[in-house]
């Protein structure tokens, strides 16, 4: 029989093996065998789709509105169609630019804008954190109404659980430490997360195989077949109607294609389906295996959702159980309990995996913050350290050009300008941090400072041609004049050093 302690430890168990899966996955990533390397591990984690609004949503939508539930799944099943033209050159476009998230992967679009990528990372956050809430409801939902076994009671009809017995909380506390040691503590945001990906894999197994046990149970073992579980179905007006696709209660033709194109759009661009599609891929050619398996995945765990809502419907008749606990209802009903157990199992590797996955596809930290601490530091520590540079570079410039004597006519015209122009430049050193982004890896000094010697002279004096003050670069342009007098300096520690 079912007790609430036997409940819990069973649901601390199953969530110890997704520690030791992803530990294990982990250490033979550092062993240099890696266990997510293989298309069907790919494909089981695209599966993180399917959350507990699919579990046990997806037959309460069912119950209401009969076929109409199919869009959400066709939707991805013509979409996965075009991935070995759209996704792989996603994948390519991810990996060149070492893209860490899909707020990153928009910002790059449009020249690594900070603020864009921020506005969308906020945007997903405020998105789907009610989403996540969701997922907990729907565990401590089905706890709730477990632990009243044999009776069938709706948590509505139960008093609130005092907060040492919220399982929501002490779920969400779990996810969160499975999330800081398989996911945020790896130093580069590019790596792959192989512990969670073989986690994910696992539960995409355990969340199908228990949808299917109490599909076959309830088509085979309660009823006579799918002939006499829909022919009973058909006897019934209400549920008659919800038999015949683009009518009445399943909705119209508008209503079918706006939830097919919003689902194509939401395995594309869902973060958690581009945390697993895109950032966690290790070869592009899992793409040929996942284009057919994903489809398959979504067709086995939703060939038994009619039957297990009509099901529901024929065995509670009186509507006082919600549609949406009919896929734990019914075992319950029939006095299943193993059944029942498996059935909370696979609805919580339903709800932690979206959290899980969708906790790092946000990445709202990194992305909302890190901007901000890198760009903005105090303003008198950024005119101290600019006015100290310029010193700097006043004393390297002055002993460069007494080395360069008077072999380089060209560099002390350069220098005497920089001298005329100092003061001006000085000033606009304290008062603005014109020097953003000169160091990155694509600026004119980051480029320089990959080469060797001559090579930077080379390429400091190359630049140098394109900014010297002229129709394109007027002297009066203070950032101008800034670039001017760094690249200046370089020209003639070059030269001296050349000779």
């Amino acid at each position: 029989m079912l007790h609430g302690t036997g409940i819990i430890i069973t649901a601390f168990v199953y969530l110890g093996l997704l520690f030791a899966i992803a530990y294990y996955a982990d250490e033979r990533a550092d062993a240099g065998r890696s266990v997510i390397a293989s298309p069907y591990i790919y494909s089981l984690s695209l599966a993180v789709y399917a959350t507990a609004w699919t579990f046990y949503g997806s037959v309460g939508r069912a119950a209401s509105d009969g076929v109409g539930f199919l869009p959400i799944y066709i939707g991805p099943t013509l979409m996965i169609a075009l991935w070995w033209v759209v996704m792989r050159k996603i994948l390519r476009i991810s990996k060149q630019n070492r893209i860490t998230s899909l707020a990153d992967f928009i910002a790059s679009r449009y020249g690594k804008s900070a603020l864009l990528g921020g506005l969308v990372t906020v945007i997903a956050v405020i998105g789907i954190l009610p989403y996540i809430s969701l997922q907990l409801k729907a565990v401590s939902n089905s706890f709730t109404i477990l632990v009243q076994y044999p009776e069938i009671i709706m948590p509505t009809r139960v008093d609130a659980a005092p907060m040492r017995e919220d399982t929501a909380l002490w779920v969400a506390m779990i996810l969160a430490a499975f999330t800081i040691a398989f996911g945020t503590r790896h130093l580069d945001a590019a790596e792959h997360h192989q512990g969670m990906v073989a986690a994910i894999a696992f539960e995409s197994l355990v969340k199908l195989l228990a949808f299917l046990a109490v599909g076959v149970f309830v088509t085979f073992g309660i009823y006579d077949g799918f002939g006499d579980l829909f022919a009973r179905a058909a006897a019934e007006p209400k549920l008659r109607a919800m038999m015949t696709p683009l009518e009445g209660v399943v909705g119209g033709y508008a209503s079918w294609v706006w939830l097919t194109i919003l689902s194509m759009m939401a395995i594309m661009f869902l973060p958690r389906q581009f945390q697993v599609a895109v950032i966690e891929n290790v070869d592009e050619k899992h793409l040929n295996k996942a284009i057919w398996l994903f489809p398959l995945y979504m067709l086995a765990i939703n060939v038994f959702v009619l039957p297990i809502a009509f099901g529901g419907r024929l065995h509670f008749p009186d509507g006082s159980v919600d549609a949406d606990t009919f896929v734990l209802t019914l075992p319950m009903a029939e006095k299943q309990e193993l059944l029942a157990l498996l059935v909370f199992i696979g609805g919580l590797s339903a709800a932690t995996g979206m959290v899980i996955v969708e906790t790092i596809g946000d990445a709202g930290a990194a992305q909302a913050i890190q901007p901000a601490t890198q760009r903005a530091p105090r303003p008198h520590r950024v005119a101290a350290r600019h006015t100290a540079r310029c010193h700097r570079a006043d004393l390297v410039a002055r002993l460069s050009v007494l080395q360069a004597g008077g072999r380089s006519l060209r560099a002390g015209l350069d220098w005497a300008h920089f001298v005329r122009r100092r003061g001006a430049i000085r000033a606009a050193y304290s008062r603005r941090d014109l020097l953003e982004g000169w160091h990155a890896p694509g600026g004119a000094i980051g480029a320089a400072r990959s080469r060797t010697p001559r090579d930077r002279t080379a390429q400091a004096a190359a630049t140098f041609r394109t900014l010297r003050p002229g129709p394109d670069h007027p002297r009066d342009d203070l950032e101008h004049d800034c670039e001017y007098r760094r690249l200046c300096c370089r020209v003639v520690i070059g030269r001296a050093k050349r000779r």
